[in-house]
């Protein structure tokens, strides 16, 4: 079943995004979109939101180094419960409501799924490949499968 937006969810999606920007001082509201669904779903504090974010154009925009994200635009480790949660995002938004229906490019499941992989077979080369911010959640993720391992939420 394919769930079809409205002009109404649009709108009020749209104008939380909106109060995201104004309220985190973002410049883009593709930046806060991806605050105000981290904050949504995950009901974390901004500091939460800046650590999780992996994408290299906000990671441009405030000084970090970047890299390649390999898709992945946030990582949320939740080590709260047991086994840890490793919430893994891929934000793709748009200002206009014509481009909602298809606006996920099949290229980004290509590179999530090399991603994935590299993540998985602990390729030591991931180090060179991915932004410093995505490479250090890689270190936690991978500490994490040390202890126990860990639910993966996408």
């Amino acid at each position: 079943m394919t769930i079809k937006p409205s002009l109404q969810d649009f709108s009020l999606i749209e104008s939380f995004v909106k109060k995201s920007v104004e309220n985190y001082g973002l410049k883009e509201k593709s930046n806060g979109f991806m605050f105000f669904v981290l904050g949504l779903l995950l009901k974390i504090q901004e500091d939460e939101i800046l650590e999780s974010i992996t994408d290299s154009s906000f990671l441009n925009i405030i000084g970090k180094n970047s890299g390649h994200d390999r898709g992945i635009d946030a990582i949320y480790i939740d080590e709260n419960t047991t086994p840890a949660i490793v919430h893994f995002f891929n934000f793709k938004y748009t200002e206009n409501f014509d481009k909602t229906i298809n606006h996920f490019p099949s290229t980004e499941i290509d590179k999530i799924t090399s991603f994935l992989n590299s993540l998985m077979s602990k390729d030591k080369n991931l180090k060179n490949d991915i932004n410093k911010v995505l490479y250090s959640k890689v270190e936690e993720i991978w500490e994490l499968f040390e202890e126990h391992y860990p639910y993966f939420h996408f």
